[in-house]
Order: C-alpha cells, then structure tokens, then sequence
C-alpha cells in the first residue's frame, strides 16, 4: 500500500518553518544554524534544515530545564513591618 501524502513526514523545512516550529525570530535561527545547534544545507539559493536536528535541539533544550517545584495558590506576601513611631506629648 503506498503512502498517501497525510501519511508523510518531511525530512526537511524551511528556515521559516524551523522559526514557526520553534517560536524564534529570524536572528536566533541563523544563529542557531551557524552556533551547529540544528543541521541545514543549502539546495540552490534555498537553505533547508533537517526536521531531526530541530527535533533533537528541542529534546536538549528540555534536559537543560530543571523542574521547578509547583506551588499551589496565590503567591504569599510578604507582611511589611510597621514601624511605630511614639510621640511624647
């Protein structure tokens, strides 16, 4: 049975592609292509990028995160201490 066009997955996007995928400007992304974080090549004039470097770029971003501890509610704050000022009188 071949493959109908809904069951392929690109192997290559386009550097605005890459940006919408990854919610980044024009600037990051050819940094990142240049810093090597994501693999590209040039085909002609056109510049592509290996959906599977975008996809291991993500999954390094995530194992960078540390985990924050969730906190449940409204923040607490912080009781400012009144200064009492005494007269004489």
């Amino acid at each position: 049975m071949a493959k109908t066009p809904a069951d392929f997955e690109p192997q290559l996007v386009s550097v605005r592609d890459m940006r919408r995928l990854l919610g980044i400007g024009n600037t990051k992304a050819y940094e990142l292509i240049s810093a090597g974080e994501v693999r590209s090549f040039c085909v002609g004039r056109a510049r592509r990028v290996t959906l599977a470097s975008v996809k291991d770029f993500i999954e390094r971003q995530l194992a960078e995160v540390q985990p924050q501890p969730r906190r449940r509610g409204r923040p607490r704050k912080v009781a400012a201490q009144s200064q009492h000022h005494t007269t004489a009188g």
